[in-house]
């Protein structure tokens, strides 16, 4: 499997795509350090998860602010 460097644009924010939950646009990534997942986030350089999700479905799970995370790694930390 390739690795894919996931590219960020103008104001460190990545490239514009469907949040993986509601198919909205958004340019969030979850950004949990993640060896192995073939994703590189292109100012870090470090393997992170990468799956997009919106601030809307962030608010559904009940959270506000705080790190950049999907569904699966809200309350995850990097190890």
């Amino acid at each position: 499997e390739k690795t894919v460097v996931l590219q960020r644009v103008g104001g460190g924010v990545f490239e514009t795509v469907n949040c993986a939950y509601c198919e909205k646009n958004t340019n969030h990534r979850c950004l949990i350090e993640f060896p192995n997942s073939k994703l590189v986030d292109s100012e870090t350089k470090k393997e992170i998860c990468g799956k997009p999700y919106c601030n809307i479905c962030k608010l559904e799970w009940g959270v506000e602010g705080g790190k950049n995370r999907c569904k699966e790694h809200v309350g995850q930390e990097d190890v």
